[in-house]
């Protein structure tokens, strides 16, 4: 009987047990930081690797998206979204 993982986890198919995905992946197809099928809050997909929104798109980037490997930010923190990039103010 086949078992089905959770989030966090993928199905060893050699002995039918879940295994625990890396810790950047949401869900995974295996194990290893290039099997990740999707990302926790605040990553981004790339190339099967879950990549940080800070990383990606910039500072204070809280949430963000991946278009043809075209990085825009979705949600910013301490700071206002323009045109994809959270931009500090400057009092």
């Amino acid at each position: 009987q086949r078992c089905i993982p959770i989030d966090g986890y993928y199905e060893d198919d050699s002995n039918m047990t879940a295994l625990p995905c890396d810790p950047s992946c949401l869900t995974c197809s295996k194990g290893g930081n290039n099997s990740c099928l999707s990302c926790n809050f605040s990553s981004i997909l790339n190339m099967n690797s879950c990549v940080s929104c800070i990383i990606a798109v910039g500072e204070g980037c809280q949430s963000c998206s991946n278009t043809n490997s075209t990085f825009s930010c979705l949600s910013c923190v301490d700071s206002t979204l323009i045109n994809g990039v959270c931009v500090l103010e400057v009092s």
